[in-house]
């Protein structure tokens, strides 16, 4: 197995995240963020298993997202074998659903959307764009329902569901077709990688915030709590017991702060109060001339990322 795109948080749960140690998230953010994490649980089992059981004869792509005549689509998870193109729509729902006639229930009544919908609508944009790229490959779609508690009643053999206990057995099927990979498959992988799109501006997706709004401090690099404690040298999490290096956890916070405020000018001073003064300016300022790109002098100093110079500079030349 070859893993030819990772899997990457979205913008729009980095932000939520971000703001949700912060700030109070109202109501429907936090909902957002809670159905994100769900998600993520989702896809984090579907990955394990992938790691575990397929053979190097397959191509793996996760979190594409591509367009087709102005129409946009997301592929939680696609596999590239010899015959084949896999396509997955990972769900993470958790207890008993009701398969009425096309119509997915709870137990309590509630309807929710059906998710052959996204797949056929998926599965059929998929085929379009391979169709652009005069590639003639068999696409199979599925469903799979991540969490182990779901259960779906009056479910049937055409649907095109993979449920947790039949995770395995599909997987080494999919091995038992796939044969050595060639430099076509490879092309086409590359070709999707290159079809990717650019998230919507995740600015315009989150509350509304001002800077006024957040609380100071240093975030924890893995579960971003503000309750943690530095040494000279390390930062530790009193949440999830995570350590690091001081200094990666500070490049982390300006990481957070730049990403939250790519409007606000960087300066070591505006640092420091972010970081809720527990870290002495002039380490603050020597990581930020090691980091970032140094502009203006004395007190009108700011820092801008590296990589903003280099595309202004290639946008110039």
């Amino acid at each position: 197995m070859i893993i030819a795109k990772e899997r990457t948080d979205s913008n729009l749960f980095k932000g939520l995240k971000f703001l949700d140690k912060r700030t109070t998230l109202d109501e429907e953010s936090r909902k957002q963020l809670i159905n994100l994490k769900k998600g993520i649980k989702g896809e984090d089992l579907f990955d394990a298993l992938v790691k575990k059981v397929l053979n190097k004869n397959v191509l793996v792509l996760h979190d594409l997202l591509l367009i087709h005549n102005g129409s946009t689509f997301q592929i939680d998870s696609l596999l590239i074998t010899s015959s084949s193109i896999y396509l997955y729509e990972i769900k993470n729902y958790q207890g008993n659903f009701i398969n009425d006639n096309g119509h997915f229930m709870t137990n309590s009544g509630k309807e929710i959307n059906n998710p052959t919908t996204q797949l056929k609508r998926t599965e059929t944009l998929l085929r379009k764009v391979l169709m652009d790229m005069d590639f003639d490959y068999e696409v199979k779609g599925y469903v799979v329902f991540t969490h182990p508690t779901f259960y779906l009643y009056q479910a049937v053999d055409s649907d095109p569901f993979i449920f947790s206990p039949q995770f395995e057995s599909h997987f080494r099927s999919v091995n038992s077709q796939s044969r050595p990979l060639s430099t076509e498959h490879e092309y086409v992988s590359d070709t999707l990688i290159r079809l990717q799109r650019e998230e919507a501006p995740y600015q315009k997706q989150l509350p509304d915030y001002t800077y006024q709004d957040f609380k100071k401090g240093i975030n924890c690099s893995q579960c971003t709590s503000l309750n943690t404690r530095i040494t000279q040298r390390r930062a530790y999490c009193n949440e999830c017991g995570y350590e690091e290096e001081l200094s990666k956890t500070i490049i982390q916070n300006m990481k957070q702060f730049r990403f939250l405020f790519p409007e606000k000018r960087l300066t070591s001073a505006l640092l420091f109060d972010w970081m809720g003064e527990s870290v002495k300016m002039a380490r603050l300022a020597c990581i930020l001339k090691k980091e970032c790109i140094r502009m203006g002098y004395s007190k009108g100093t700011y820092y801008i990322d590296k990589g903003k110079i280099e595309k202004e500079s290639r946008f110039s030349g």
